[in-house]
């Protein structure tokens, strides 16, 4: 038992320490070791599972479209569409003037 002191009152009142051998509860419960044997068990197949997901995630970033991959693309079928429009028009005018 020890004693503290109210910061608001400015009271002394009495405390129980809690043993750090074991007191039954959980952090105290003796079954520390066996907890984090488990929880390095565990941090071992997260830390494969975030290497698989760093591995997918650089082979998306080699396959995947930029913004200006997608913008220089736009621009390349914009052009052949208008060119090809302008092919399309000569020759049907000129097949007009043809067949007349």
């Amino acid at each position: 038992m020890g004693t503290v002191s109210n910061l608001f009152t400015g009271k002394r009142q009495e405390t129980l320490r809690i043993p750090l051998d074991g007191g039954g509860e959980p952090p105290h419960d003796g079954g520390m070791e066996e907890r984090v044997a488990k929880l390095e068990e565990t941090m071992t197949q997260v830390r494969e599972r975030l290497i698989g997901i760093e591995t997918k995630l650089d082979g998306l970033d080699r396959n995947t479209a930029t913004k200006a991959d997608v913008s220089n693309m736009e621009t390349s079928l914009i052009k052949w569409f208008v060119g090809t429009a302008i092919v399309l028009a000569g020759l049907a005018f000129t097949l007009a003037k043809l067949i007349q």
